[in-house]
């Protein structure tokens, strides 16, 4: 036991780089999402609705009076 003790004191700087990395690669796949979302909904033979349509729709474009 006391070998493994000593073993173990040697080791700490690669155990601990080791461990480390797993908790990183742990928080890494805890992180990323289940499935894949698809925020746009789309119908053939109509137009998309993209960030830029959806601002034409609500907010109009006004060009100014030149006399």
């Amino acid at each position: 036991m006391k070998k493994y003790f000593i073993r173990l004191s040697n080791q700490h700087e690669n155990i601990t780089r080791y461990l480390l990395v797993l908790l990183t690669v742990v928080l890494i796949v805890v992180a990323l999402p289940k499935e894949t979302q698809f925020n746009y909904t789309y119908q053939k033979g109509k137009p998309g609705l993209t960030k830029i349509s959806w601002l034409r729709l609500i907010l109009p474009l006004q060009k100014p009076n030149r006399n």
